[in-house]
């Protein structure tokens, strides 16, 4: 698998217009669909973190560029809404999609959607935050604190080990199996 190409050059339809549960969910089968492709050899000697990435480790450099173009598509999402009522519905949207990643323990793609959210370009908002219901707020910094690096990720290992141990299915962040800090 070369590539896959989540995020169109030109999109039409608004992010509105489509359910947070579908949305989450084409997220996790893409995520999955990645996932699923990367081979035990692009996890020996750091492949990925090498010059010839894309040759040596090239599922897992798709994730690392999954992540960080959904934090693109994130901060796009919000900051071509036209006005601060659009940008505060687009952020809500966001919210409700990332608290459908959460539900499905899809951390990958829950860690680019945070990521977003609070780069510098939206989290500065501070007239359209303001706006933003004070339940969907903390439920995004509650989602944050989960997906954070503080501790080696220590919350987001927690809840995959409780997704284990429930049986459940879950994606975790790569950064977190790409860092050492968890093992399969």
């Amino acid at each position: 698998m070369n590539s896959i190409l989540v995020i169109p050059k030109v999109i039409k339809e608004s992010l509105l217009t489509y359910n947070s549960i579908d949305i989450a969910q084409q997220m996790t089968m893409i995520d999955f669909e990645v996932f699923s492709q990367i081979q035990p050899k692009e996890c020996l000697n750091q492949a990925w973190a090498k010059d010839n990435q894309k040759r040596m480790a090239p599922n897992i450099h798709t994730m690392i560029e999954r992540t960080n173009e959904m934090c693109n598509w994130v901060a796009y999402e919000v900051l071509r809404c036209d006005n601060i009522k659009d940008r505060r519905k687009a952020i809500t949207k966001l919210i409700e999609v990332a608290e459908e990643l959460y539900n499905i323990n899809n951390l990958n793609s829950l860690k680019g959607l945070i990521g977003g959210l609070n780069s510098n370009a939206v989290y500065r908002l501070k007239k359209t935050w303001d706006g933003i219901e004070t339940k969907k707020r903390d439920s995004k910094d509650e989602m944050a604190s989960l997906v954070s690096a503080d501790k080696s990720f220590k919350l987001m290992r927690e809840r995959v080990n409780q997704c284990k141990k429930k049986g459940e299915p879950a994606i975790i962040y790569i950064g977190v199996y790409l860092s050492g800090e968890y093992k399969l």
